[in-house]
């Protein structure tokens, strides 16, 4: 359009002059040829009026070919816009569309698994895969319906995990499922614990782990392996070494575990026992 703009300027502000000049032609050749006899005298200014007037005829063309192409460009451009917004609009719809398709954590963390494969037809809320953060561990624990009553809210856990058995890890409970569940053909729920110092967990998914949910604690108790107690009857006995011999010394219990057991009377610290 700038191009068609500059070239109709100067034809426009040119033309006036052609059309002047060749008027001055016709009246030159005019006052030398006011008859016929005179006409060959009069020629050479006839044929310079020709020049003239062909002149004229060429711009006056040229100019509305020109004016007339710049309003079809014009229309071109007009046309091209709505076209580019058309399209701009498409764009950003588009644009809108995928990036409604696009599954975003709201955490870093691990892909653990991927439940579909690509093509497979997935309903609305349905679970695709496994998202988990190594920086939030937790373990879930599927506690018989017989032993429920016994598991509360913040109540202190000792965790061992399978792949770490030398270390001793200690949390809470953090969730207790309202409802029951079926596992392994039994009622369960399911109980979550936390990490007291979860920094100090390493970073394994999916790890199995051994959880005991501690009922009470004391300080400062004698512990002696639960195997190592034996029964006569009502009568708890360990086998003690003294003076060399194997003697069997009635004991006193406590607040007994899996592995261990206390023992409120009947040995004192640092004594040698059988544990068989």
């Amino acid at each position: 359009l700038a191009s068609y703009n500059a070239r109709i300027e100067m034809l426009t502000n040119l033309l006036p002059r052609y059309i002047e000049l060749r008027d001055q032609r016709w009246q030159m050749y005019r006052l030398k040829a006011p008859t016929a006899a005179d006409h060959a005298r009069a020629l050479s200014e006839y044929n310079a009026y020709l020049d003239a007037d062909a002149d004229v005829r060429r711009y006056t063309t040229e100019l509305n070919d020109l004016r007339t192409n710049q309003q079809i460009t014009a229309l071109d451009i007009e046309l091209y816009q709505k076209q580019l917004q058309y399209w701009q609009q498409r764009v950003t719809y588009l644009q809108e569309r995928y990036a409604s398709t696009k599954l975003v954590a709201p955490f870093d963390g691990l892909v653990v698994s991927i439940d579909r494969r690509v093509g497979e037809w997935v309903e609305s809320y349905e679970p695709i895969g496994t998202f988990a953060d190594p920086k939030q561990l937790n373990i879930e624990a599927n506690v018989p319906e017989a032993d429920i009553a016994s598991v509360s809210l913040g109540q202190a856990v000792r965790v061992v995990l399978d792949g770490f058995p030398d270390k001793t890890f200690w949390g809470k409970v953090k969730e207790v499922a309202s409802q029951a569940s079926i596992y392994q053909g039994k009622n369960v729920y399911r109980v979550l614990i936390g990490f007291d110092k979860p920094a100090e967990v390493p970073a394994t998914l999916r790890m199995g782990a051994d959880v005991a949910f501690v009922r009470g604690s004391k300080d400062n108790v004698l512990l002696v392996p639960t195997k190592a107690i034996q029964q006569d009857g009502l009568t708890s006995y360990v086998m003690v070494l003294r003076e060399g011999k194997w003697e069997r010394v009635p004991v006193r219990l406590g607040a007994n575990g899996t592995n261990y057991t206390e023992i409120v009377s009947g040995l004192s610290e640092d004594e040698q026992i059988l544990v068989p």
